[in-house]
């Protein structure tokens, strides 16, 4: 058994193995791991906003709720952050690698033309980050040339939910997120006959250049749970584990094809305030998905999304009966059985169904709109044809029988 050095004292076996190592080829090495792109920021004693871009911000801890990040000790930034007891962690976005080359220069002014505002707790936040983490300095550890900063969390939020500013191999970059998947036990089947899709969602992402997901019900709720592609917008695709209520208008593929007593669950979720009116509403907009072959949702609404995400993180009871009284009120913009008509509208999604053996609906596959642009009626009609076809490809894959 070989003895662990003392604490405290050099252990000359690892420091002589230390200096057999040559320092470009330990660089070169370790280029070869990808790391994202932050940038501190703080006020300074005299309330200027400074930074530093940073590649080493790593999670620590989630109890307590502990961040690091690793300055080099001759850091000129890192000299006048030290006396700072606040910092907020800015997480770039792909877009933003000149504002990691303009902090990470020498200039006195790092801010000068960059967009920011001050946060709630007083530090400078970069417009357009991905992330941002608010922390407490707890402690400054040695490590050699650079010092490990250990921060306590003190608030965080997600600002923009785009792909991230990646380093390696000595450039910044980006990368395109292949297929994101749920892993519910009681997906397990579901999955399986997605997995054998994938091939044909990733065509079908890349054909209408816009992300593509699959979605199945689970008593009363619908669930995503694979994404293909990225959106439009270039957002990243994170809407795997997004979850809303079975309640019209939602869920409406899955209660065309479904039998009487789906859709009567269906329509009962409405609630006992429903009136006869919303019920023949609803039923015949069933019926126009079903003529149709594919369902369609018009809005530009984003609190929906907000909203469903909100619930998917934390499900409260509190949650999802907001969710349910938003997706009344705006129940007329996310009707499925809308056409675009004459003038240009933005198109949140188009929806199809998948069949599997018994002619039930398996799961349905969604494309995702731009909602920053506006679709005429041919194209709507042009990309809800496509998007029939590749679900018919997807029955016939899986085993499954049209109804």
């Amino acid at each position: 058994m070989n003895p662990q050095p003392a604490r405290g004292r050099v252990d000359t076996k690892s420091a002589e193995v230390g200096a057999m190592v040559n320092r470009e080829h330990f660089r070169h090495v370790l280029s070869q791991y990808p790391t994202g792109v932050a940038v501190v920021t703080a006020l300074t004693m005299g309330g200027e906003p400074t930074g530093m871009t940073v590649g080493s911000f790593a999670s620590v801890s989630m109890e307590p709720p502990l961040v690091s990040f690793m300055p080099s000790k001759t850091s000129a930034s890192w000299a006048s952050m030290q006396p700072l007891t606040n910092f907020c962690v800015n997480v770039l976005g792909a877009h933003q690698d000149e504002v990691c080359r303009l902090i990470a220069s020498r200039k006195q002014d790092k801010f000068a033309g960059l967009d920011w505002h001050m946060s709630r707790l007083g530090n400078p936040v970069l417009t357009g980050c991905v992330a941002t983490i608010e922390c407490a300095r707890q402690d400054v550890f040695d490590g050699g040339d650079h010092d490990i900063v250990l921060g306590r969390v003190r608030e965080l939020s997600v600002e923009h939910p785009t792909l991230p500013l990646l380093f390696f191999r000595g450039g910044y970059g980006s990368f395109q997120p292949g297929p994101m998947l749920s892993g519910e036990a009681e997906l397990v089947d579901h999955m399986r006959a997605v997995h054998l899709v994938r091939q044909r969602l990733a065509d079908l992402a890349t054909e209408v250049n816009s992300e593509v997901t699959t979605i199945v019900r689970l008593g009363d709720e619908v669930v995503v749970t694979s994404s293909y592609g990225a959106s439009s917008a270039g957002e990243l695709a994170s809407r795997v584990g997004y979850r809303a209520p079975f309640v019209p208008p939602l869920g409406s593929v899955h209660a065309a094809w479904g039998s009487d007593a789906l859709r009567e669950r269906w329509l009962g979720n409405l609630g006992a305030d429903a009136t006869a009116a919303d019920r023949m509403r609803y039923l015949a907009m069933l019926d126009d998905v079903r003529d149709r072959g594919y369902a369609t949702s018009v809005t530009s609404d984003d609190r929906m999304d907000a909203l469903a995400l909100e619930m998917s993180h934390g499900r409260s009871a509190l949650s999802m009966s907001v969710l349910r009284q938003h997706i009344r009120a705006v129940a007329d913009e996310y009707d499925p059985t809308r056409t675009v008509g004459l003038a240009p509208t933005r198109v949140r999604g188009i929806m199809a169904p998948v069949f599997g053996a018994r002619s039930e609906v398996a799961f349905l596959v969604m494309i995702w709109g731009d909602l920053s642009s506006r679709l005429e009626e041919a194209e709507l009609a042009r990309r809800g044809s496509v998007l029939r076809a590749a679900a018919d490809e997807m029955t016939a894959i899986i085993g499954g029988a049209p109804a």
